[in-house]
């Protein structure tokens, strides 16, 4: 295993990683509404995406999608899609005040929860597709591609549940300003609106492309 290819990769996908982006606000918003473990489950929820798209890769759907810039539009305008009614949706809660009394959590395998939210905002999410699209073919060689791929799609996984799973110690920590209602709605109508302001912008590159 040429083990400069991962450091090299861990390197260039570091800074997508770490620019905010959907799952980083869904935390936020999470660990508000829920505390620390609405936030693991963002994180875990996040892993299983990428490993969604680090399956496409391996098995070449995704050099399919790659080489159809109808098939990756698609993608966009419906994770562009997906984003804006999620952000409304957060936005709507927040205005009818719905956390006066503690909100009960909601089942991890419906819709509502925090891990089929994040799992299916990444999954729709182009600049996580971007990168097993673009950026991991960079670092794959013919002889080794299977061995390769997996093990790329591995380090990312790891490496973005590390991160989220320490950017929800930090904003857990930071929970006590949560304490208040009024707080509380803010912070989730702020984290809406950044998932609106997302999607907006991804359908309006979408759309000049």
């Amino acid at each position: 295993m040429p083990w400069h290819q991962l450091v090299g990769f861990a390197l260039a996908v570091t800074p997508i990683m770490l620019t905010p982006g959907v799952s980083a606000t869904l935390v936020v918003q999470r660990v508000a509404k829920e505390g620390r473990s609405g936030g693991f489950r963002v994180a875990a929820g996040t892993a299983c995406g990428l490993a969604v798209h680090g399956l496409t890769a391996v098995l070449g759907l995704a050099a399919l999608v790659a080489q159809s810039a109808a098939a990756f539009s698609i993608l966009k305008a419906v994770g562009a899609a997906y984003l804006v009614v999620l952000g409304v949706k957060f936005i709507w809660a927040a205005s009818r005040g719905r956390d006066r009394r503690p909100a009960a959590k909601s089942p991890p395998w419906t819709l509502e929860g925090a891990f089929a939210q994040s799992l299916v905002a990444n999954v729709l999410n182009p600049r996580a597709a971007s990168v097993y699209l673009t950026l991991v073919p960079q670092f794959v060689a013919p002889d080794d591609a299977l061995a390769m791929t997996v093990a790329l799609v591995a380090l990312h996984i790891a490496m973005q549940t590390i991160w989220l799973s320490l950017w929800t110690m930090v904003v857990s920590t930071a929970r006590r300003g949560f304490s208040s209602a009024p707080v509380r709605r803010s912070v989730e109508a702020l984290s809406g609106a950044v998932l609106v302001g997302i999607g907006v912008r991804t359908a309006v590159q979408n759309a000049s492309r």
